[in-house]
């Protein structure tokens, strides 16, 4: 994602250009009863001089990356069901 902004002039301009992604495990079924899942999320810098990637939302201050873990859980199962836990994705489409 690129984004340069121009900002009221008491102010610097906002710029910098961002890459970043998604990792994801989801273990098998652990004696068909268990099974654990993680997703998580990074966006790092491409172009980002430090003074003018502040501001951008795009990256931490001082133009540097971060990760973010989005998902974490654990699913059991029992009785004919399926329990999940914890920070989840639901697509409801």
């Amino acid at each position: 994602m690129y984004l340069d902004r121009t900002n009221p002039p008491e102010t610097r301009n906002s710029a910098a250009w961002a890459g970043g992604g998604w990792v994801g495990l989801e273990t098998g079924w652990l004696y068909d009863t268990l099974q654990l899942g993680a997703v998580g999320y990074t966006t790092q810098p491409l172009w980002a001089l430090p003074p003018t990637a502040d501001g951008t939302a795009l990256l931490k201050p001082g133009g540097y990356g971060f990760f973010a873990l989005g998902q974490a859980y654990a699913s059991a199962r029992a009785l004919g069901q399926v329990f999940t836990g914890y920070r989840q994705f639901i697509n409801e489409l």
